[in-house]
């Protein structure tokens, strides 16, 4: 629902817009009641209704022209409706008293000419486009009550009955106005969800465009490192034919590790492209999840050979449960690959297999470098990751079959653990996502990167975004689209000394509502400094997309 503020800011750049034509309009009116007064030898009531009238539509003209020089905004909107007010009172009074001037018992022509003064301008208020009602009212009441008050007060029957029509045609114009204000308003508020649905029509035609052009860069990459890479896998079996020393052989397996490793990488850059853009979806079926990862044990026990490492399943005979196959089993070659290619010589792969209640559990376990890293690695910044892209991959597909990654340092100090919960049964587990197409969200965010990212990622799941990188372009955009918003994202420090509680505070004061707001903080003290304030969640820095998504799916 649109504030009513909204609609006066519209109402007010309406009025401010459509001041000529209301004054040509008027001109019009104040000329036909000249030639009245002229027809009826009223000369001199002429000259002073013409002098006053047109000074009246002189001051409102200047006053449209200067008042709010660079346009009206949601900062002095409310004076400018003020001001506006107050002229068109001073207006109606100009009107009303050259009505009772003119107004002569002994003569119907007169009493004809100052009741059509009183009506003439404010039949407009009672059609579908009346501007602003209080405006009206302003005008209405001395225009026409202090004229129907007079005849009705002093006047001789039955002249007196010109009086009672008037104040029955002041009551009839009140509530007309009410019923075109209404109009008025609604066609503002369609006018505005209009805007809003092409703007937002556009931004995602923008943002589809700079996702089809990174698609289209990472094919064109991807092909253009394949065909090197394949030549290359050829060039390297051929050199091991011409070995002759141990030490020829040595070198030669390094370069052929080297050249696996980028192999790989460059098979889960094109996964990973493949997930975004949604050409891989999981295919759900019942299968025996031990069978499957024997079968890939058994596979890459013959590489891990090369490399002098041993690879030992501690797996039942059989577990079955329902889930996407193909899924699993790179999410676990994946593991498995990357504690291959960071094992020393004479180390063990452990690869485990159990059933913890309603869910499967998995664990690649390996006694490599580990990280430099306390905690899940997948939670940390990309650049403190090791093997960035399969590590990626990984959350990608784990997410579509509502699995649980984990990777994290031995609490022994040797080596690391890749765990992983997926739910036994893929029905019981929920992995449908639910769909946020009616959610809407403010990110207010001063690192442009950061909020493009957020942005596109947040336009994916299909969220109306607005984004801005100060509260003042956040209020600005809010104001101009008229979009309710149901969520507010903040970073807990920006520019200009603002902060996340008083971006959210004058954001919830100038929307008149208590939105729900989530304030994102690398500072590890902002969840005590931020614990007191109503309706905000913290989320400390990195953040994970699942942890945004989960307020849009409450």
């Amino acid at each position: 629902m649109i504030d009513l503020s909204a609609i006066r800011l519209e109402q007010a750049k309406y009025l401010k817009g459509d001041a000529r034509q209301s004054a040509l309009t008027v001109s019009g009116i104040i000329l036909y009641v000249s030639v009245l007064l002229l027809a009826g030898q009223r000369y001199e009531l002429m000259a002073l209704w013409i002098v006053s009238a047109m000074s009246m539509i002189v001051v409102t003209l200047l006053y449209a022209r200067f008042a709010a020089p660079e346009g009206v905004t949601s900062n002095n909107y409310q004076a400018y409706l003020k001001w506006h007010t107050v002229i068109t009172f001073c207006t109606g009074v100009v009107w009303g008293i050259n009505s009772l001037l003119v107004a002569d018992y002994e003569s119907l022509y007169s009493i004809f000419i100052a009741v059509t003064i009183a009506t003439s301008i404010t039949v407009g208020g009672m059609f579908p486009g009346n501007s602003y009602r209080p405006a009206y009212i302003a005008l209405a009441i001395p225009t026409i009550l202090l004229l129907a008050a007079y005849i009705t007060i002093t006047a001789p029957l039955p002249i007196r009955y010109f009086g009672m029509g008037l104040l029955l045609y002041f009551a009839f114009a009140l509530l007309s106005s009410a019923k075109a204000e209404l109009a008025t308003r609604d066609w503002i508020i369609s006018k505005t969800q209009q805007k809003l649905a092409d703007s937002v029509v556009a931004y995602n035609a923008e943002v589809k465009e700079v996702f089809d052009s990174k698609t289209r860069f990472l094919t064109t990459a991807s092909h253009d490192l394949s065909q090197p890479l394949h030549a290359q896998g050829h060039y390297i079996e051929a050199l091991r034919q011409t070995a002759k020393s141990p030490e020829q052989n040595e070198l030669i397996e390094k370069i052929a590790l080297t050249w696996r490793a980028q192999k790989e990488m460059l098979g889960d850059l094109v996964d990973m492209l493949r997930l975004d853009g949604g050409m891989i979806q999981p295919r759900f079926s019942t299968f025996d999840i031990a069978v499957i990862l024997q079968e890939l044990a058994n596979q890459i026990a013959l590489e891990a050979k090369r490399k002098d490492v041993e690879i030992i399943s501690y797996l039942p005979a059989s577990l079955m449960m329902c889930s996407d196959p193909i899924f699993l089993r790179r999410i676990v070659s994946n593991a498995m690959t990357n504690a291959i290619n960071h094992a020393a010589g004479g180390h063990e792969i452990e690869l485990h297999l159990e059933r913890a209640g309603d869910n499967v559990y998995i664990a690649v376990k390996d006694r490599g470098p580990g990280f430099h890293v306390e905690g899940n690695v997948l939670t940390a910044p990309i650049e403190l990751r090791r093997d960035g892209v399969g590590l990626t991959s990984i959350e990608n597909m784990s997410k579509l079959i509502a699995a649980q990654p984990s990777l994290s340092n031995r609490t022994d100090g040797a080596g690391s653990i890749f765990s992983l919960i997926v739910p036994l049964d893929h029905e019981a587990g929920g992995t449908e996502l639910k769909d946020l197409s009616a959610s809407s969200v403010l990110v207010i965010d001063d690192d442009h990167n950061i909020l493009d990212a957020i942005t596109v990622m947040f336009t994916q799941w299909g969220v109306l975004t607005l984004s801005a990188n100060s509260v003042e372009d956040g209020l600005s955009i809010l104001t101009s689209t008229q979009m309710p918003i149901d969520l507010l994202i903040v970073d807990n420090r920006l520019a200009n000394d603002m902060d996340a509680p008083k971006a959210i505070a004058t954001i919830r004061a100038a929307t008149r509502q208590d939105l729900p707001a989530v304030v994102v903080s690398g500072d590890v003290y902002a969840p005590a400094k931020l614990s007191s304030l109503k309706g905000v969640s913290i989320l400390p820095k990195p953040v994970d997309a699942r942890d945004f998504r989960q307020y849009f799916e409450r």
